[in-house]
């Protein structure tokens, strides 16, 4: 295993679908954006839109501070060693 990417044989199938999913979403999240603006007005979608950023911002900053504590709980465990 190289690269913590699984077995040798499997790399280019995990790199293929980790380069080619973001692509899809890319075209495909405008058209179901669209459609959902056809059926609910854009002042609604526009707070949806702002009320899962805020979400994602959220964890975001949850996950940093989860992952930060971590390391600091880490060191101060590797310094007693």
């Amino acid at each position: 295993m190289g690269m913590g990417l699984g077995p040798e044989s499997e790399r280019s199938l995990y790199l293929g679908l980790v380069r080619t999913i973001p692509g899809l979403f890319v075209l495909i999240a405008p058209l179901i954006g669209g459609a959902i603006v056809e059926v609910v007005n854009y002042p609604v979608m526009f707070l949806v839109a702002l009320v899962l950023g805020l979400v994602g911002v959220r964890n975001a900053t949850r996950r940093q501070n989860s992952t930060r504590r971590k390391r600091e709980l880490t060191k101060n465990n590797d310094s007693f060693a």
